[in-house]
């Protein structure tokens, strides 16, 4: 993932990595964690990859991958994005399979407001919420 941050162009992979910051009841205002969860409609079931052909002229393809088991319970809704830096069918086939499992597994999501501590932060990080309230348990650890 490419992201402009504080006048630079900077890189994020997604891989494995530490935790780089833990937010919990006493770090956040008003101790208050918002989670919501992604509906049903906005979980789509397949994905169609935009990519340029390397082998064809760079000439626009489209590659198809469907999460079967979706499309029985939910129908068919497809994503449509474009494979940005993609020249295979192969390398559009692994972004389509990551953004159709990214769709499945992160259903939830949550909002919370915390101090400057959060501005060490970049996109990619990996960040921990111990929260008392969800989880009705005290981490003494903080």
């Amino acid at each position: 993932m490419t992201y402009w941050n504080a006048g630079t162009l900077n890189f994020s992979i997604d891989k494995p990595k530490e935790v780089s910051a833990i937010f919990n009841n006493e770090n956040v205002f008003d101790g208050m964690f918002t989670y919501s969860d992604v509906s049903a409609q906005n979980r789509f079931t397949r994905v169609s990859a935009s990519y340029l052909d390397r082998d064809d002229d760079f000439k626009m393809k489209k590659e198809y991958v469907d999460d079967e088991e979706a499309i029985r319970n939910y129908g068919l809704i497809i994503k449509d994005m474009d494979a940005l830096g993609c020249t295979s069918r192969s390398q559009a086939r692994r972004m389509a399979k990551y953004v159709l499992l990214s769709n499945k597994l992160e259903t939830e999501s949550v909002r919370f407001q915390t101090d400057a501590r959060a501005l060490v932060l970049s996109p990619g990080d990996i960040i921990r919420i111990d929260d008392e309230l969800k989880h009705f348990e005290i981490n003494y650890g903080k």
